[in-house]
């Protein structure tokens, strides 16, 4: 008998992977949002990481319902290729390439077959060649997937893979130019830590552990249930692939009648290796289809391949009919919640639907650009992921069609060598918003036409630019904005001079800065570089606004909560909207795996507890950006038992001068992190009082 079990090595072949069904729900569930999201997947050695990233490239096709618009790459980081910054670049393009069905008659069709083809010659590719191969792919309709294997390999060489490498690829991954699922040994920030990498590149991911198998999928494992006929069926494809692509060397009909044999068995694979319903209910249903093929082409095939097949052909499609009808059973008993929380990236613009709240904010937004004075510069200020980009990108749909809202992510565009650079990335974005959300057509500009004097150019340019939008009115907002510091570093303050002047002397032009800081604590040259500038806080959202996206984020939601469920969402997170949609996330994902709609506070704390590991790099961004005296304070106040400690007692307890612990606890404050309450001080968030007390 041979031995139908396998160790040591990576499972290369489908039909010998088991489990890991709810691991795959949430990775495809995050992958069939707009834009894609990114995962980390975490597990011991010999647990399955390089099984499960390898498995993701081959049955990713049985997952999602668009699966022709995905492209998947597999990238073992072991590999000699990817330990410089320009063979791992070249690898991974090399790999979604490989895929692609290019058509030299289009612009993007034919510089990505050149690409390709320069790529097999052994051509180095540099970030800023990657980052527009992505954008090209994009353009035509496909979805970038790299699958990262290893991952320590790349955090370990910093000097190759630093933090400009990660920023870039962050602003990438937040524009649906490509997603990342990671495999490692231990969590991604403890890499970054390990690494001495600060990029918030590492926050956008979504973690998922990788444990022991469920009691059920190990039972599978074990039994190996191929005298099941469902399976027989799904594992016929294998023993049909010995048939020969010349139809002359079989009898009358053999051929054709045997080729829908094969699609039919395939398409029983899919269906076996879905977790969804819908998927496995149309993968069935194609293979009736083929099966009902097969049985019309046998009434013109030899009559020893008729009397052969005709049989194998009924027996299939009995088995199918019965497995269609108890999914049909099933159908009624329970009802999947389909996976609609956004947590991590921004909510795309295209996405209105999922963005709840902030009317305040763009009405104050609406009647500043509006007015007959002229609008102040302004400034965008929260704590991350309390949603700000996410408002940024649906501007283009909530202001008048006279406002052209101009969105740049400055963690790329200020990511360049030379004046030049920042100004092009800029330029570019200009031109491709004002496209994209209001269908204008700006004057072009090059990057070798800013080379000798950057700054009079780009002023040139925009003179054009303001020729061409008639009478409307540019919002320019630089996102990120803290990344000019660094920019300003390598190449000085020419480009804060250049934003200085635009405020001044371009009414048509009002600049909107976004970031986690205020422009005091950036410090002395930023605020001497622009004053009068109109604060905009963005914070939690409204409980009612928290509600309405808990419990109706898309017409007719299928999940049912009891009362008091809900209250216990909006109490832990306090209507945080990063950990709103985490919370919700993962409550989604817990009930599907029960096969349940009904949430009670049991399930949402469950949930929580979930949200609160993998939402490991929300908080431990929030320990990395605290000092030694703000870490003291918070680890003191997370373990306060009864009411909300005093001043004094915060000083007893941890035997800080006045002075300093007054000023820890003002800008904690001022962070949103804790607040004063009858004269005690307490976390704003109880989710992340939670995280900070185990810690």
């Amino acid at each position: 008998m041979p031995n139908p079990f396998f160790y040591g090595g990576p499972i290369t072949e489908p039909q010998k992977f088991f489990g890991r069904k709810r691991e795959f729900r949430v990775i495809f569930g995050r992958l069939s949002t707009t834009p894609p999201q990114s995962v980390s997947v975490v597990g011991e050695r010999r647990i399955g990481r390089t099984s499960l990233l390898y498995h993701l490239t081959q049955v990713y096709s049985q997952w999602l319902t668009d699966a022709e618009r995905y492209l998947f790459a597999y990238v073992d980081l072991q590999s000699a290729r990817c330990h410089t910054r320009a063979g791992l670049l070249a690898k991974m393009l090399e790999a979604l390439l490989q895929q692609a069905r290019l058509d030299r008659r289009s612009d993007d069709g034919q510089w990505l077959t050149d690409l390709r083809e320069r790529i097999s010659e052994g051509e180095a590719i540099d970030l800023p060649c990657f980052g527009e191969a992505l954008e090209r792919i994009k353009a035509l309709g496909y979805r970038s997937v790299i699958c990262l294997d290893e991952f320590e390999k790349l955090t370990a060489r910093p000097q190759e893979f630093g933090d400009d490498l990660l920023d870039s690829w962050r602003n990438m991954a937040q524009f649906g130019h490509i997603a990342f699922i990671t495999a490692s040994k231990v969590p991604l920030e403890l890499l970054s830590r390990t690494g001495r990498l600060t990029s918030p590149f590492f926050n956008i991911f979504a973690q998922v552990p990788l444990g022991e198998l469920e009691l059920d999928e190990a039972r599978e494992l074990i039994t190996q249930p191929s005298d099941r006929p469902f399976t027989q069926v799904a594992r016929s494809e294998a023993e049909l692939a010995w048939l020969p692509d010349d139809p002359g060397t079989l009898p009358r009909g053999a051929h054709e009648a045997l080729r829908r044999a094969e699609e039919a068995s395939q398409s029983v694979a899919a269906a076996l290796e879905s977790t969804s319903r819908y998927r496995r209910v149309m993968g069935l249903e194609r293979a009736r289809a083929r099966l009902d093929e097969l049985r019309q082409s046998l009434a013109y095939a030899d009559q020893r391949v008729a009397g052969r097949l005709g049989p194998v052909a009924e027996g299939w499609r009995e088995v199918i009919n019965a497995e269609l009808l108890r999914l049909a059973i099933e159908e009624e008993a329970a009802i999947e919640i389909p996976q609609v929380y956004i947590a991590g990236p921004p909510v795309p613009g295209e996405e209105e639907r999922l963005f709840v709240g902030r009317e305040d904010l763009f009405r104050t937004l609406l009647d500043l650009l509006t007015s007959p004075h002229r609008c102040p510069p302004l400034m965008l200020y929260g704590q991350r992921r309390t949603g700000k980009t996410s408002l940024l990108l649906q501007l283009p749909r909530r202001l008048g069609p006279d406002i052209v809202p101009i969105f740049v992510d400055m963690q790329g565009a200020a990511n360049v060598e030379g004046p030049a650079g920042p100004l092009y990335n800029l330029a570019r974005a200009i031109m491709e918003e004002a496209r994209r959300g209001r269908r204008l057509e700006l004057p072009p500009i090059t990057l070798q036409e800013l080379a000798a004097e950057p700054f009079i150019v780009f002023g040139q340019w925009l003179d054009r630019v303001e020729e061409a939008l008639d009478d409307r009115l540019v919002l320019l907002s630089l996102d990120e904005f803290e990344k000019i510091e660094e920019c300003i570093e390598r190449i000085g303050t020419g480009f804060l001079d250049f934003l200085r002047h635009l405020i001044q002397h371009r009414p048509r032009f009002v600049l909107l800065l976004s970031g986690t800081h205020t422009l005091e604590e950036m410090g002395q040259r930023w605020s001497t570089y622009f004053i009068n500038v109109q604060p905009l806080k963005v914070s939690y959202l409204k409980e009612d606004e928290a509600r309405s996206l808990i419990t109706n984020p898309i017409d007719d939601f299928p999940l049912n909560y009891e009362p008091a469920a809900v209250e216990h969402i909006i109490a832990a997170t306090r209507c945080q909207p990063f950990l709103v949609q985490l919370t919700c996330q993962e409550l989604v994902n817990h009930l599907n795996s029960q096969r349940r709609r009904n949430a009670s506070v049991a399930d949402v704390e469950a949930a929580l507890e979930e949200a609160s590991v993998r939402g490991e790099f929300h908080f431990a961004e929030i320990w990395n950006t605290a000092d030694a005296v703000e870490r003291q304070v918070l680890s003191a106040v997370s373990r306060w038992e009864d009411r909300p400690p005093t001043l004094g007692q915060l000083r007893r307890r941890i035997r800080l001068e006045e002075a300093d612990l007054k000023s820890a606890l003002v800008r904690l404050c001022r962070r949103d992190l804790l607040e004063l309450q009858d004269e005690g001080y307490r976390f704003q968030v109880e989710l992340v009082r939670r995280w900070w007390r185990r810690r």
